[in-house]
């Protein structure tokens, strides 16, 4: 785990268990380590009184977060018995004073928790939220424009919204715009730069974290003594595979340990596929993989 997550985490368990406030009303990070408390609450098993109490004094207080966590609650039945009508109105009281919340009336309608399927609703909720830029509403309304549900079937406006994410680098974005591609629409030279470049992050990061887990587990399991030092990988990939094709292009030294590694790499697969060139049928890509004592 990342340092500063380490230090989040350590702040949020020990202000939740003290209770402690911050010295200044009011400010940014109080609401912050407020809703943070909230959050760490919902989630404990088992869920006390105290944490209910908690979360129902900030919610009346007037914390949002708190608020939207206290309508979960009464949802899921956590802490509490299941009050479908009650989490109903603490989300329709909320998206009364922020039309961005109607994402949760959305979802009920569109989940059919409460009250029958309703995809039409669902759509209207979530277009309401989208307008005042939840972007996670956006995402599901451009779900059902894609798939007709509760309205026309609408692909240029669904991919209009994928590609205007503010996380186009995730997996579910980068997959939604090459489904619509298959489909036949078209993105422009600018459209496909963003694309490849959002792709390009998305890639880095997946392959960076599958290699450092690969090698901390490998650097354990190879016995103290044993030599360790740097392979280099090739990554061959062939377009609409998931699959690449993994080699050793520079040895560790050890033939037992470079068959460890690629052994290690044998999962890795693409979670989502770059826009190549329509002559270009494969690419490929170096790596190093680092063992540690």
């Amino acid at each position: 785990m990342h340092l500063m997550k380490k230090t989040i985490a350590l702040l949020v368990l020990t202000t939740a268990i003290t209770g402690c406030q911050s010295s200044k009303p009011g400010s940014m990070d109080e609401e912050s380590l407020t809703a943070l408390r909230c959050w760490h609450f919902r989630d404990q098993n088992p869920i006390t009184k105290e944490h209910v109490a908690y979360v129902r004094k900030q919610s009346k207080r007037g914390n949002l977060a708190c608020k939207t966590i206290l309508g979960h609650m009464y949802e899921r039945g956590l802490g509490m018995p299941v009050d479908i009508p009650k989490a109903k109105a603490i989300y329709q009281a909320l998206a009364d004073a922020d039309e961005s919340a109607y994402l949760e009336l959305g979802r009920l309608a569109e989940e059919g928790i409460g009250e029958p399927v309703d995809y039409v609703k669902a759509r209207e909720f979530y277009e309401r939220a989208a307008k005042k830029g939840n972007n996670t509403a956006a995402t599901k309304l451009a779900v059902l424009m894609e798939q007709g549900k509760g309205g026309p079937r609408d692909l240029d406006g669904a991919l209009i919204i994928y590609i205007a994410s503010p996380h186009p680098y995730k997996a579910d974005i980068l997959n939604s715009i090459q489904r619509l591609r298959t489909q036949g629409l078209k993105l422009n030279t600018e459209e496909k730069e963003k694309y490849n470049g959002s792709w390009v992050k998305n890639f880095s990061s997946t392959l960076s974290s599958h290699i450092r887990y690969a090698q901390a587990k490998l650097s354990r399991d190879i016995k103290t003594g044993s030599s360790l030092n740097r392979a280099t990988l090739q990554l061959k990939f062939t377009a609409n595979s998931d699959t690449p094709e993994i080699s050793i292009i520079e040895s560790s030294g050890d033939a037992a340990i470079d068959q460890r590694i690629l052994d290690s790499m044998s999962g890795y697969r693409l979670r989502s596929h770059p826009i190549l060139p329509e002559s270009q049928k494969t690419w490929t890509i170096n790596q190093y993989f680092n063992l540690k004592k």
